[in-house]
């Protein structure tokens, strides 16, 4: 019984200690973590999203040869810079390297509806005495089109 006494007694010495130093006024509550670094706004998270989207399928296109796929990615300035041929040989694929993979990296925004990303491509070349595989490290523009649609403007393209 004495232990529960001394316990009684102990409550009733700590509570109101307790209670006196969190209602004190010049205590601020502790920051949320995310307090030291803004987060983006939503519409930046969701160019941001959009656009590695784009890049994404651009990539996806490249990989399975589906010239037709990457066409609907492509904007107006990309196709005049880079011809249906040019695209045919370098997507489309005649004879050359096996597009076995594609890494689209980190991007940064350039501008409003504008986002770079760094892009590894892996290559394998199949030959007599060798199988190897190699990268090609570019970049990927993507931009923002009036009606809303996200298209490639750049790729390493040979």
């Amino acid at each position: 019984m004495r232990r529960s006494t001394s316990r009684a007694a102990i409550l009733l010495v700590i509570l109101p200690a307790a209670l006196a130093a969190g209602c004190r006024k010049d205590a601020a509550p502790p920051a949320p973590p995310s307090a030291s670094k803004p987060a983006p706004a939503p519409d930046a998270q969701a160019q941001y999203a959009a656009a590695l989207g784009a890049a994404s399928d651009f990539c996806h296109a490249w990989r399975h040869h589906d010239l037709p796929a990457a066409e609907k990615l492509m904007t107006p300035a990309f196709r005049v810079r880079h011809p249906r041929d040019v695209m045919h040989d370098a997507i489309g694929g005649s004879a050359g390297p096996l597009h076995t993979a594609a890494d689209v990296l980190d991007g940064r925004r350039v501008a409003d509806g504008h986002y770079v990303f760094g892009v590894r491509l892996y290559l394998r070349y199949l030959g007599q005495m060798q199988d190897r595989t190699e990268t090609a490290e570019g970049k990927i523009s993507v931009l923002r089109q009036p009606d809303g649609k996200w298209l490639i403007d750049e790729f390493p393209v040979p």
